[in-house]
């Protein structure tokens, strides 16, 4: 799921970017000046691993774009109690390396919940999507973040290896159970009477209600930057994941 938050977050409603504005176009793992950002720590890796097994398969006409979005799919139902979505193939590559500086912040002056909320909505989601979408840290461990006074491998709640609820509960606790670690990011966001924060109470009392909403925004996600006449033309398959 790390690497469609990456590629989606490049993405801008504002700035065209052929064929896709910057979002879901493969340039994640065609481009090598874009994985080598900073920002992108320690998606390297994963990078290596998927252009692997991509490059097996790219004979039969799968592109990157498609390959890094299927692997998303196929990572989220995998998990203990990981949603479907509508997954879709056909996208159109890009090797060019998608605008930088449009990837959001989980420390410092860019990470407040309003920077966030502005950022996201440039890209065409809502703050109710964008809280769905953060409960994917539900099972997300932190590395490359020693800066920030993170340890590598810190999960974000204290369920990391269950795709649960838990996570909003614990963002927006005031004292989190030892072990895990925020990001000013999330933290922010779930602030309590927040724009964003409503959805967090909500997602962590009601798991069918995030789920549904989770499964839209992702879907929404995996083919931001792709303009809709284009999208109407991708195929289904998302019967290969389920």
């Amino acid at each position: 799921m790390c690497t469609e938050f990456s590629t989606a977050g490049f993405s801008s409603l504002n700035a065209p970017y052929a064929p896709a504005s910057g979002g879901a176009d493969g340039s994640l793992l065609l481009n090598d000046e874009e994985i080598a950002r900073g920002e992108q720590d320690p998606l390297q890796g994963f990078r290596r691993y998927l252009l692997g097994k991509w490059n097996t398969y790219k004979s039969q006409n799968v592109s990157a774009a498609d390959f890094v979005q299927v692997a998303a799919s196929l990572g989220v139902r995998s998990c203990p109690g990981g949603p479907l979505y509508q997954t879709v193939v056909g996208r159109i590559d890009d090797t060019n390396a998608a605008p930088d500086g449009n990837l959001p912040n989980a420390f410092g002056p860019g990470s407040t919940h309003d920077v966030l909320i502005s950022l996201w909505a440039d890209k065409g989601i809502n703050p109710r999507e964008l809280a769905a979408l953060m409960g994917a840290h539900s099972i997300s461990r932190a590395f490359a973040q020693e800066a920030n006074g993170i340890r590598p491998g810190s999960p974000q709640d204290d369920t990391p290896r269950a795709w649960d609820t838990t996570y909003f509960n614990q963002t927006q606790a005031v004292s989190p159970p030892r072990g895990i670690s925020r990001f000013d990011s999330d933290v922010n966001l779930g602030r309590p009477g927040s724009v964003c924060g409503g959805s967090f109470t909500e997602f962590a009392g009601n798991p069918d209600a995030w789920a549904t909403a989770f499964a839209a925004a992702a879907y929404k996600m995996s083919v931001m930057g792709i303009p809709q006449s284009d999208v109407d033309k991708l195929v289904d398959c998302t019967g290969v994941v389920q």
